[in-house]
């Protein structure tokens, strides 16, 4: 079972040699990140995310909408949104769970669970598609562009220390092209640059 890591140290662990570069924005386990483009996920954002889901976590979700007393199928007040600029014509949609009203169907010992979508203008209205999920205790995206959505970094964390993985999108889906780890040892953070997990 994971172990919870005080958030102030998950905050500082998740530092990285791309400190420097600083995220367009980035969400925790424990904390919506305000930001002025933030708010509740649109209809089709939602019926994205549940596509995505399995049966039994969107059973989840009709049970925490049965018993916080919410209109039946009012999926969409258990997610937010948030819409980013990427290449011409396209936008990046950042959804995860809200954490009120909360529900544990997307969530873990210190865990949320996240997605990705592309969208692009098309003449019949936009078009969408899913390019990343993921889970964990951190995840930013930065401004640097390849093939036209930005660089994202994912972050999980236990007792013993946090795994960062960069990632860039390869105009098909993202792939690690850095990966670091902080370890917490003698009361300091270390992190060192590690082998990232083939894809």
């Amino acid at each position: 079972m994971r172990k919870l890591v005080p958030l102030p140290a998950l905050l500082l662990a998740t530092a990285s040699p791309a400190a420097a570069e600083r995220p367009v924005f980035s969400a925790t386990t424990e904390a919506e990140w305000p930001h002025p483009r933030d708010a509740m996920a649109g209809p089709e954002l939602v019926r994205l995310v549940l596509a995505a889901l399995d049966r039994d976590d969107v059973g989840r979700l009709d049970t925490c909408i049965a018993e916080q007393r919410l209109p039946a199928g009012s999926h969409y007040r258990f997610f937010r949104a948030l819409g980013i600029r990427s290449g011409q014509g396209r936008t990046m949609w950042f959804v995860r769970p809200t954490l009120r009203p909360y529900c544990p169907a997307l969530y873990g010992a210190h865990l949320f669970r996240y997605f990705l979508f592309e969208e692009r203008a098309a003449a019949a209205g936009p078009q969408y598609r899913l390019v990343f999920r993921g889970g964990g205790d951190r995840f930013a995206a930065y401004p640097t562009l390849h093939h036209g959505l930005n660089d994202i970094e994912a972050t999980g964390c236990t007792a013993a220390g946090c795994d960062s993985v960069r990632m860039a999108f390869d105009g098909r889906e993202y792939r690690p092209v850095r990966c670091t780890r902080t370890m917490f040892e003698a009361r300091r953070e270390i992190t060192r640059p590690v082998r990232c997990p083939r894809s």
